[in-house]
């Protein structure tokens, strides 16, 4: 029985977000977690918000074969046209699990959103497949994308800096290489500016295994869940984009493998009791 199968979840919609520098060699946990979804079908990997696509490929190619996937397919996407590729997306409809790599989340939904690849992976997802994401591939999946620099920390400048993502999570802000590089402030600028949102940040080698609303934490990090229903009082509309952020009454939950997150009842449990 595959750890896919042992989830419970391994004929359901399921979204793999990834804090990105997963382990590639070893016991490879999350990428394992990945490799399980595919079963004896293709497993694609889209390096498009990479540039250096081959080279990036041939990490992840080594890294599934490894885990037993036998077929693993490389969709490129070098440029706008090629999503429109009808051979891509017939490879798209062939498989299981569409995986993104790293890069520049930008890239990905300026070359991706809207075209003929998108949509066969979003069927792909509905009719029970995986769409995993590490790094920007993970940001790319959710409603908003933060992509403020390390000097927009803790500042309400890192509000404004939100652009919209390939929304396959609705109203959800997805971080990456959290606490690795301190990215708390920009999560909760993110959810101040629209409290709807729920944000959640992903350490490195740490992922959100998101199925039927929930998900559940594997890895060796943590995830964030910043929660703004509550929020009572932020600065981010109206102050300079260089004052210091204020905001009231936000959640804020911590958790680690094994942790789990009801997404509709916005409320974390625990496997272990």
């Amino acid at each position: 029985m595959t750890h896919a199968d042992k989830a419970g979840c391994s004929r359901k919609a399921t979204a793999i977000l990834i804090g990105g520098a997963e382990q590639k060699t070893g016991e490879r946990t999350i990428l394992r977690e990945v490799a399980a979804r595919a079963g004896t079908s293709p497993l694609v990997v889209c390096t498009v918000g990479s540039t250096i696509p081959g080279q990036m490929f041939g990490v992840y190619k080594r890294a599934f074969a490894g885990l037993g996937v036998t077929d693993v397919v490389h969709v490129p996407v070098d440029k706008r046209e090629a999503a429109d590729d009808v051979g891509a997306a017939e490879a798209v409809g062939l498989a299981k699990v569409f995986f993104f790599t790293g890069g520049d989340q930008l890239r990905i939904t300026s070359m991706l959103g809207g075209s003929r690849l998108w949509d066969a992976v979003q069927r792909m997802y509905q009719r029970g497949g995986t769409v995993a994401g590490t790094s920007a591939g993970a940001s790319a999946l959710g409603h908003t994308m933060p992509i403020s620099a390390e000097a927009d920390e803790h500042r309400v400048s890192a509000a404004s800096s939100l652009l919209p993502a390939l929304g396959l999570l609705k109203d959800l802000i997805v971080d990456q290489h959290f606490a690795q590089r301190g990215r708390m402030g920009r999560l909760i600028a993110g959810v101040s500016e629209n409290p709807r949102l729920l944000g959640i940040g992903i350490d490195e080698n740490t992922a959100a295994v998101w199925t039927a609303g929930v998900f559940r934490v594997i890895g060796s990090g943590a995830v964030y869940v910043v929660d703004g229903r509550e929020v009572s009082r932020s600065n981010v509309a109206g102050a300079e984009l260089q004052c210091a952020m204020s905001t009231f009454d936000l959640r804020l939950h911590v958790l680690s493998s094994q942790d789990c997150f009801d997404v509709a009842k916005r409320r974390p449990f625990s496997k272990s009791g």
